[in-house]
């Protein structure tokens, strides 16, 4: 069970890289609040997956 945590956790900050190396080719506007929010939920994730994978 800790391994899927700490993998979940390494998806996240990839979906999270993947979303902050995309961010100077977005148009204005609500492109950039949607990109950024995502990458802050992802980022939340990641840090929640190891914290939980921690605990276990």
């Amino acid at each position: 069970m800790r391994e899927r945590e700490i993998a979940s956790g390494v998806l996240f900050l990839l979906i999270a890289g993947v979303m902050g190396a995309s961010l100077p080719y977005t148009d204005g506007g609500l492109h950039i609040t949607l990109t950024v929010v995502g990458m802050c939920l992802s980022l939340f994730g990641a840090c929640r997956s190891v914290l939980k994978s921690r605990k276990m």
